[in-house]
């Protein structure tokens, strides 16, 4: 059995680097800059504290894979990146493959047990970045919540728990895949805020003014996503929603002493959200429609508004557009001026 991991970033190498590290044959699938940055065949990826450098294979594309009945496929691209690795993947992929679906947002589970059956999705909270040095660094090590797609996949589900269990990354079943899927979309779309600042998820939480904003974006996006739960009857789903605001509202999402925040950037241990990430890396994509743009879908759904959002969304399309880093957006007048409008 091999696990191939499609999408050669962050969250995929570290997955690659824990489960080679604990004795899984995996193979990690994809091309980018990073990888022909690599020297020597080994990966330097920094978890639980140490440095590990690994020899993982790499494939360059999914029309290279060979994929046989005992194999598993682990998805950790970005959303905008959906649409054509499926195409790919189903001239190349057996349909009764099993896969492990990582994507932020909603549905994108969704897409792929429409054609893979034996999908499952998840609630992923790690946080992994490319450090300068081409070291990639764990930064947040929470776990990933794994829930089925469709029925009659409660054992691949089980089998991967288990897995990622097995690696060190805490895991565990997820009954109501949905309800956490929302609850992460709200923290998500603060991503945004912290992008069009170019902090960091640690930095964003001790800043008073940014918080305030990461504030007011959640507020706004909890009262829209709140109205899906008006026909499904699922108290404990709201009630999930609303506690995971109060964390944002209250900071105890993330709980951190300036000497801590210090402590980290000497040691190049920061968070970066997935919005901010793509900006830096000058990907020409990012996730905005995915995750502040999904509340945007839903506010028109149900004849609300969502200013803020909406706001966000143009300033994040024209950083991306225009290939602009974050670094770079804090000292242009008219973002400033354009986030201050809303703030």
């Amino acid at each position: 059995m091999t696990f191939f991991i499609i999408g050669p970033g962050a969250i995929g190498i570290t997955l690659g680097a824990r489960l080679s590290s604990s004795g899984f044959p995996c193979a990690i699938v994809g091309h980018n800059r990073y990888i022909n940055r690599v020297k020597d065949g080994k990966t330097p990826v920094i978890f639980d504290g140490n440095l590990h450098n690994l020899s993982i294979e790499f494939i360059k594309s999914v029309d290279d894979l060979d994929v046989s009945d005992d194999d598993v496929l682990i998805i950790a691209v970005k959303t905008y990146s959906i649409p054509f690795l499926l195409q790919q993947l189903l001239t190349n992929v057996k349909r009764n493959s099993p896969v492990l679906c990582l994507q932020n947002g909603l549905d994108s589970d969704l897409q792929f047990a429409r054609y893979f059956p034996k999908t499952v999705g998840s609630v992923v909270h790690l946080s992994c970045t490319l450090e300068s040095s081409l070291a990639v660094r764990q930064t947040i090590n929470n776990g990933i919540g794994i829930g089925c797609v469709n029925r009659g996949t409660e054992e691949i589900a089980t089998f991967f728990c288990k897995t990622l269990e097995a690696s060190g990354i805490p895991s565990w079943m997820e009954n109501n895949l949905m309800a956490q899927k929302r609850a992460k979309l709200l923290i998500n779309v603060t991503g945004a805020i912290m992008a069009l600042h170019n902090v960091s998820i640690e930095e964003a939480f001790l800043d008073s003014n940014i918080h305030t904003q990461i504030r007011s974006i959640a507020s706004e996006s909890a009262a829209i996503l709140a109205n899906l739960y008006r026909n499904e009857n699922d108290r404990l789903g709201l009630k999930n929603l609303y506690v995971t605001l109060e964390r944002i509202q209250s900071g105890d999402l993330i709980r951190i002493s300036q000497e801590e925040l210090f402590e980290r950037k000497i040691q190049g241990a920061l968070s970066y959200p997935s919005i901010w990430q793509d900006l830096e890396y000058q990907r020409g994509q990012t996730e905005i429609d995915s995750l502040n743009g999904k509340i945007l879908e839903l506010a028109m759904l149900f004849g609300n508004r969502a200013p803020i959002n909406e706001q966000v969304v143009a300033l994040i399309k024209r950083a991306q557009s225009k290939y602009l880093r974050p670094s770079e957006l804090v000292c242009d007048k008219e973002f400033c001026l354009s986030l201050k409008k809303y703030f």
